[in-house]
């Protein structure tokens, strides 16, 4: 639960709106702060330094997420730690995460460039690039630190089963052989066409002339 104290020193950070250089407790518009100890909720009151004070409202909005993002922070610290000491106890990663509410996301294969065998992409990872980084380094059913993500939160992972390297076969790689061969072969001939058409208005063709016989529009911005 959120002190006082502790809410004092969050004060410090919400500035007047109007002059950057002074917090809120230095301003004076702080009156009084409050923490019911049952409910843990904390009312703070301000009041205007003169009667009409425009930032009233955002001054409240800046100190309403100051507490809001330090209440967040604290959560998941508290998660962090309670997860570490399941999972210190015994747990399994499952079970830590049932207790704490958290979901369990289960990739059933995919190498470190983020591809599933049949060459889709796995984009529901958190932080992909450092989570498979570290997912390749570890082994099998060995218990792993947790990746802290951008946003203040943290990933555990553990990999299940490690299926060791090799070449694809044709038939595993054909479907986007042919796809990529196919946008090769598009993207040459599109810069043959565009290089061919660049000649002509350079040798005097007019863009109108061009855009005639190709059934296309011309539009001037």
């Amino acid at each position: 639960m959120i002190t006082k104290d502790r809410i004092l020193e969050l004060l410090d950070y919400v500035k007047d709106p109007e002059i950057p250089v002074i917090n809120v407790l230095e301003l004076g518009v702080v009156r009084g702060v409050e923490v019911d100890e049952e409910s843990g909720k904390a009312v703070v009151t301000i009041t205007p330094t003169y009667t009409g004070c425009p930032a009233m409202d955002v001054t409240a909005a800046d100190i309403k997420k100051e507490l809001a993002v330090a209440d967040a922070s604290q959560h998941i610290f508290d998660v962090h730690d309670g997860v570490e000491d399941a999972l210190g106890g015994g747990a399994t990663l499952r079970e830590a995460a049932d207790r704490f509410g958290l979901d369990v996301v289960t990739v059933d294969a995919v190498d470190r460039n983020a591809l599933r065998p049949d060459g889709s992409i796995v984009d529901t990872l958190p932080q992909s690039r450092d989570l498979l980084s570290e997912a390749f380094q570890t082994d099998a059913n060995v218990e792993n630190l947790p990746i802290q993500i951008s946003n203040g939160g943290y990933v555990w992972y553990n990999v299940e089963d490690v299926t060791p390297s090799r070449e694809r076969s044709l038939d595993e790689v054909r479907d986007k052989v042919i796809a990529d061969w196919r946008a090769e072969t598009t993207a040459s001939q599109l810069s043959t066409k565009a290089e061919e058409l660049r000649k002509r208005v350079a040798d005097g063709a007019t863009l109108q002339t061009i855009a005639d016989e190709l059934g296309l529009t011309v539009e001037v911005q």
